[in-house]
């Protein structure tokens, strides 16, 4: 005899705490603030590394290493929060978002913004795992 689960029952899901769901939404918020708030400034920013025609390729190519960071980290970054939680990878990743975006104004070259870029998507898999802690 087989047992059934019926894992959509009411006695199976247990709802998040509002606080829970709070420290998420603001967690959240913080990560996509962090992720979009330098596209304003890149072209102003890759202007003063190349020539004026290729402003639109490197604004592209630093704009877009971000993503390519996020998509390299995040299997890893599942697989890490599975063996040591999700509230340490959420913080490494909150404390990652904050010291490279201070680096990241500092850059003196469109490849060392670029660099920084990829490195902060590497380290920024938060809303991953904040759909995880909500689900």
């Amino acid at each position: 005899m087989e047992a059934v689960v019926n894992i959509g029952s009411p006695a199976a899901e247990a709802p998040i705490s509002f606080k829970v769901a709070l420290l998420c939404g603001a967690c959240l918020i913080a990560d996509i603030f962090a992720m979009e708030m330098t596209f304003p400034f890149l072209p102003l920013m890759v202007e003063g590394f190349v020539k004026a025609e290729d402003i639109g390729l490197y604004v592209g190519i630093v704009g877009s290493s971000f993503g390519v960071g996020q998509l390299a980290s995040g299997v890893v970054v599942g697989t890490l929060s599975d063996r040591f939680g999700r509230r340490p990878l959420l913080l490494a990743g909150l404390v990652g978002n904050m010291v490279t975006l201070a680096v990241f104004g500092f850059s003196s070259s469109w490849y060392m913004a670029a660099i920084i870029q990829f490195v902060q998507g590497l380290l920024n898999g938060n809303i991953g795992l904040i759909f995880a802690v909500v689900s």
